[in-house]
Order: C-alpha cells, then sequence, then structure tokens
C-alpha cells in the first residue's frame, strides 16, 4: 500500500491509538475529510487561495525593498576650551555654567554700569546731546575727544584699560574721530528693533528720503557682527552711557548682542547653514562675541563666546584652514583670515586656543604663496594676483591683493617675525595698489582696503618699533582721500554718514556692510597696538 511506513503505535489526531503497524495516509485524509464540518473545509481553502494570490503579487512586483540601515557614530565631545589668565590679570575664573553671576542675558537690565564711586571709569559722557553728522563739527569741539567716553570697564576686571585720545595710534586726529561718530549715528539709526542690522530691509528704518544699496539677507549675521564691530572698535559695550543724537549707543550694543545670541544654536554655530557661506556669518559672529567678552569681562557673552570659539576649531580642515561650510575638502584665503582674527580676539578674552588652529592657518598661507612677489592666491598659488568674482556681479570691477594683505597679517599674528623678507615684499606688493575712490574705473574695493590697511598698520606703522613709516605714510594718505572724503555727508540728509555700496563686495552686504567695514577700516588708528609690541591691544571699553 502506499503511504508512509511508521513504527508500530502511533497517536490519533484527537488522541487515540492507531492499531497496526502500518499506517495509510491516504486512507486517513480522505476519513478526516469526511469527519470535518463543510464550513471549515470552505474556510481552509479562501486561506490557501489568499496565500497563493499574494505569492503571485509579491513576484510580479518584485522584492520589497530592503529598509536603510543608519549607523550613527557619537564622537566624544571636544574637550573644552581653558579660560587662562594672564600674569597681570588678577581676575577670578568665571563659572563655566550659568548661575548667579551670570544671569540670563534676556533678563539683564538695559543699562548696568557700576556705580561704584571710587570707579572714574564709569563718569557719564560730558559730551552735549548733538548729532555729529548734522550739528557741530566735531573737529572743533573738545566733547567728543575720547570715543566711548561714559561707560564702564567690565566689572572692573579688564586687562589694560584706558581711553583713546585724539589722534592717538597714527594722526588719525579729529577728522578720523568725526567721521567715525558719523558712521556709528548711521549704522545706530538703521538698527532693527529687534537688535540686527537688515542687509537687504534696512531702509524701513529711514526717515525722510530713503538709503539705497540693499544687500543679501542671508549675510544679516555676518553684517550685523561688522556694525557691532564698529561699536566695540569705539570703544562702545552694552554698558556705555553715551547719548549721541538721542541715541543710547549702549542700548545699541547690548540690542544687538542679545539677538546675535538668539542666532546661536546648540552646537555654538551663528546663523545656522541655510546660506552656502555660512562660515562667514559664523566668523564674524565668533570674532564679535568674543571682542564683546574680552572688552567687558561680562558673565553674559562668555558661554556664547566658548562655544562659538569651540565650533570655529571643529570647523577647520586639519592642518589647513577654513571655507563656507563645516570641514571642507577645499580651502579659501578670504574666510580663514576672518577665522583667524576670531581666533586672535578669542586668545585675547583668555580662551587657550593652542597652536595648532593658527598653524593650520599659517599652513594654508604658505601654500597659497607664490615664490616670486610672495602674492597669496585665493585657492591655490596659480590663481595669486588674478581676479576673484562672481560672474555678472562685480567681474567688471578691478583686482586687488587682498589675500596678499590677508597671509601678510596671517603671518605677523603667528610667527611675530618682523624682520621677515617676504613681509616687506608684499608690502611693496600693496604699495602698488593703493586706495582710490573711482565709480568709473570701478576701483573701489573696502574689503581690500580694510585688510592692507590693517597688515600695513601693524607693519609700518607709526607704532611699530624700528619702522621707517615710508609705507605707512604714502597709504595713509590715500587712504583718508578715498573714505573721508566719500562719506555721505548733510546734504545727502537719511544717508548722512553712510558710504555708497558701489564697491566689489557691496553686492552681498549692501550699505550696511559698507559702512560698517569702512568704519572698522578709520578705527585701525586708535584701535590696535601694534603686533609687534607683545600683540596686546589697548583696552577701550567703557
Amino acid at each position: 500500500m502506499g503511504g508512509i511506513s511508521m513504527s508500530t503505535q502511533h497517536e490519533h489526531a484527537c488522541g487515540q491509538p492507531l492499531q497496526g503497524d502500518r499506517f495509510d495516509l491516504s486512507e486517513w485524509t480522505q476519513e478526516q475529510v469526511k469527519r470535518t464540518p463543510w464550513w471549515a473545509i470552505s474556510v481552509v481553502f479562501h486561506l490557501l487561495a489568499i496565500l497563493v494570490m499574494s505569492t503571485l503579487s509579491m513576484g510580479e512586483a518584485g522584492e520589497a525593498p530592503i529598509p536603510p540601515i543608519t549607523v550613527t557614530i557619537e564622537l566624544p565631545p571636544p574637550p573644552p576650551l581653558k579660560i587662562e589668565n594672564p600674569i597681570d590679570d588678577p581676575r577670578t575664573d568665571i563659572p563655566d555654567e550659568r548661575g548667579e553671576e551670570d544671569p540670563d542675558p534676556t533678563d539683564a537690565p538695559d543699562e548696568s554700569p557700576s556705580k561704584d564711586p571710587d570707579d572714574d571709569s564709569n563718569v557719564p559722557g560730558n559730551g552735549p546731546n548733538l548729532d555729529p553728522c548734522f550739528g557741530k563739527d566735531l573737529q572743533n569741539e573738545g566733547a567728543f575727544d575720547t570715543l566711548g567716553l561714559g561707560g564702564g570697564a567690565g566689572g572692573g576686571g579688564g586687562r589694560g584699560s584706558g581711553r583713546i585720545k585724539l589722534g592717538q595710534g597714527g594722526d588719525g586726529g579729529g577728522t578720523i574721530v568725526r567721521v567715525t561718530i558719523n558712521g556709528l549715528v548711521w549704522l545706530a539709526r538703521h538698527q532693527n528693533p529687534e537688535g540686527y542690522w537688515d542687509s537687504d530691509g534696512f531702509h524701513s528704518q529711514c526717515k525722510g528720503t530713503i538709503c539705497d544699496g540693499p544687500g543679501y539677507p542671508d549675510y544679516n549675521v555676518g553684517v550685523t557682527g561688522l556694525a557691532l564691530l564698529a561699536f566695540l572698535g569705539a570703544g562702545y559695550t552694552h554698558r556705555s552711557e553715551d547719548i549721541i543724537d538721542g541715541i543710547a549707543f549702549g542700548k545699541v550694543v547690548k540690542k544687538g548682542l542679545l539677538w546675535l545670541q538668539r542666532q546661536q544654536d546648540v552646537e555654538g554655530l551663528f546663523g545656522g547653514k541655510s546660506c552656502a557661506k555660512y562660515m562667514y556669518n559664523h566668523a564674524l559672529g565668533t570674532l564679535t562675541m568674543c571682542e564683546a567678552y574680552w572688552m567687558t569681562d561680562s558673565p553674559l557673552f562668555q558661554k556664547s563666546a566658548r562655544l562659538a570659539v569651540e565650533y570655529l576649531m571643529r570647523a577647520q580642515t586639519k592642518y589647513r584652514g577654513w571655507r563656507y561650510d563645516f570641514q571642507p575638502q577645499d580651502n579659501d584665503m578670504s574666510v580663514t583670515g576672518w577665522c583667524v582674527m576670531a581666533l586672535k580676539s578669542a586668545e585675547m578674552a583668555g580662551f587657550n586656543v593652542g597652536m595648532a588652529a593658527y598653524q593650520g592657518g599659517l599652513n594654508l598661507v604658505n601654500e597659497l604663496t607664490e615664490d616670486m612677489y610672495f602674492r597669496v592666491g585665493y585657492q591655490c598659488r596659480e590663481d595669486a594676483g588674478t581676479k576673484v568674482s562672481e560672474l555678472g556681479k562685480n567681474d567688471h570691477y578691478m583686482n586687488h591683493n587682498a589675500m596678499t594683505a590677508i597671509g601678510m597679517l596671517i603671518k605677523m599674528y603667528v610667527e611675530g617675525n618682523q624682520d621677515d623678507p617676504i613681509l616687506n615684499a608684499q608690502a611693496k606688493v600693496l604699495m602698488q595698489d593703493l586706495p582710490e575712490w573711482n565709480k568709473t574705473t570701478f576701483s573701489n574695493d573696502y574689503y581690500y582696503w580694510y585688510y592692507a590697511t590693517l597688515a600695513l598698520y601693524m607693519y609700518d606703522g607709526p607704532d611699530t618699533p624700528g619702522a621707517s613709516h615710508k609705507y605707512w605714510k604714502e597709504w595713509n594718505r590715500q587712504l583718508k582721500s578715498a573714505l573721508v572724503d566719500t562719506q555721505k555727508k548733510k546734504s545727502d540728509k537719511c544717508a548722512c554718514g553712510s558710504w555708497d555700496a558701489d564697491d566689489r563686495w557691496g553686492f552681498e552686504g549692501g550699505r550696511v556692510y559698507a559702512t560698517a567695514i569702512n568704519t572698522l577700516t578709520l578705527e585701525v588708528y586708535y584701535r590696535y597696538e601694534n603686533v609687534f609690541r607683545g600683540n596686546e591691544r589697548s583696552k577701550t571699553s567703557k
């Protein structure tokens, strides 16, 4: 008989023993079918049909895709930056975590000057309530012979606190102070009520006539940083009490810094990553926050500055520099310049940034420096001296050696070798391209003028030990002609105190960028001590 041979005794499905030595499967199956109710057979049949149809359908559609496997690798967090106290700094360490000594910035009072009767650095401003753009000529008045007069050194623990007098730092004189104040008043008037400077919408703050020259809104964080740096560079902090033309500069700075902090994420990045060139925004935000902390020692800014510097250092390409985004494969000299400036400010503020980040920036400078005239390229040494532009935007502007000025400045910051012959060769390159305001020949380049002015001031300025000043004197004369004479005057109404955005990079930052960076350029006269005199800037916070 057909079937499967089984051993002697088996149990029936219901537990009854089967008799005999052999078992016929077909007979057993027939018996079970006879015993099974018709409805049970129907259920089994339909289940089998559904199973077959499902199998056929999957065969036609193909195999179901395998979901991707995501592997998350959690890297250990970088060690926190140390805050080291210089030998001449008597202050104690500021708590890292916010507590009673570190209040929430949003709870800070509008003005928080020290009321210590023995602290004469906090005397309210004694100048008249006038608009230097519309009022008296500051050059003939003694009221503004000290920029930023009226605030107080942050917490009384500032390093090297002092005041800036007219003419200090290299024949700037009253004219430079007047022009600087004009620029700051225009910036203050065009600050958004929320605290930032709107690159393309600043004209909403205009009174009477409308100022032209919009930029890109993607750079609001960056131009806000530049505008705040202009106030900080003149000695105004969130504690300043000066009122000029009805504007309290201290409130302007405070609103700007608090807005900037609100743009910082938990990783420390300023402005987010929506902007294609977001490292420009972050570098300028970091530079600004470190300057504010350095000038005031205020715990309101310590944590924000520390997080920003940590992100900046993580974003650097190992052994090299920076570019538009996080740890890029390619680097450029422009972004690297702002990042090194931010590191320098962080170091001055007491953060131990170490030498590795500086050395990476210097490595990039050396990599991009050609060996004939020692000009510095933008991304490779072969493009040294060639135009960096955006097609249809600024390619009609003259080329300038801005990258050479940046490279020269980084070399001085990192190496500090005044006798390096490369520095002299680079200074000669800059001297062959003096500032010239000419809209017809499209020679305007505020960005180049800023970096070249700072580099030449450090290398050959009036405070440079042993310098002949032959480079600086000629550059200084041309710079004054290019900037002082072209600032908007009283007849320009609401635009008074600003500069037109008609320069090589004005299409990106607009009038706010133009006014902020030109004001910063003029502040080099009294803001910076020479890099070869101990690498320490004169602290002039109020």
